[in-house]
């Protein structure tokens, strides 16, 4: 049972910006339920950060990061 969601948003130039969402007490959601949260955030990143590209990484139960692309290139060795 997930009862929090916590969505992180991290860009390129190391700024991150969390939105955390919880149940009512004695509730929890469901996988539909957090698959329509997980929609609903994705369209909010795109809507704040227009032409910047995202990969959704999933972490444990009910947290998932956006990090943007150009961020992981920037850290890879050369």
């Amino acid at each position: 049972m997930i009862t929090n969601v916590c969505f992180t948003v991290r860009l390129a130039n190391g700024e991150s910006f969390r939105h955390r969402m919880r149940t009512p007490p004695g509730q929890a959601l469901s996988a539909i339920g957090v698959e329509a949260l997980l929609e609903s955030e994705a369209n909010r990143v795109e809507q704040y950060f227009p032409g910047k590209e995202f990969r959704l990484v999933p972490l444990r139960n009910g947290d998932f990061n956006f990090v943007e692309v150009e961020a992981e290139l920037a850290s890879i060795p050369a």
